[in-house]
């Protein structure tokens, strides 16, 4: 009986945070600025429509789908060293939140035996590595059905020296 209200009271809990969250996020920017990386697509399409959209997308491009979750609304793909193309070099995740998907990505450069990873995100030219993987992440926020983007900057909690599989574990 405790057991099933406290599994009401987290379940509720976490609906409302969700709410508040999707609330803040219809607050931020429209167009990405220096330091963005994170994306935020807002839509009322359901879970698997908007997974099914992504997951298609992201295969087509030569991503490899590493977790594809229809209960939690997650999608990530995996990083496959050495890569042959710029899919194998990145790792995209897209969680939903509320009525919002948030999507990060991170890219790996090959070294050291395996790689060092960093954020994707709004920096830099359009063609150095970080702006250029944070396109690729926005390319695939578009195709979330009905949305509209919004764009964050977080602090990421790695750096160059943290190892590679550590970084990619990372969420911010």
């Amino acid at each position: 009986m405790i057991k099933r209200k406290l599994t009401g009271l987290l379940s509720g809990a976490s609906m409302v945070v969700g709410l508040l969250h999707s609330a803040q996020a219809q607050q931020l920017p429209t167009a990405p600025f220096k330091g963005s990386n994170i994306i935020w697509a807002s839509s009322s399409m359901p879970t698997d429509s908007v997974l099914s959209q992504l997951s298609q997308h992201l295969l087509q491009r030569g991503f490899i789908l590493d977790t594809l979750d229809r209960n939690k609304g997650l999608l990530t793909t995996k990083v496959v060293l050495p890569a042959t193309s710029r899919a194998g070099e990145m790792k995209i995740r897209a969680a939903k939140t509320g009525t919002d998907w948030k999507l990060i990505g991170t890219y790996v450069i090959p070294a050291y035996g395996s790689g060092v990873a960093y954020p994707a995100e709004f920096i830099g030219a359009e063609m150095m590595p970080a702006k250029s993987a944070f396109r690729i992440v926005e390319e695939a926020a578009r195709v979330v059905p009905c949305c509209d983007l919004r764009y964050e900057k977080a602090k990421v909690k790695f750096g160059a020296f943290t190892k590679m599989e550590d970084a990619l574990k990372v969420v911010w």
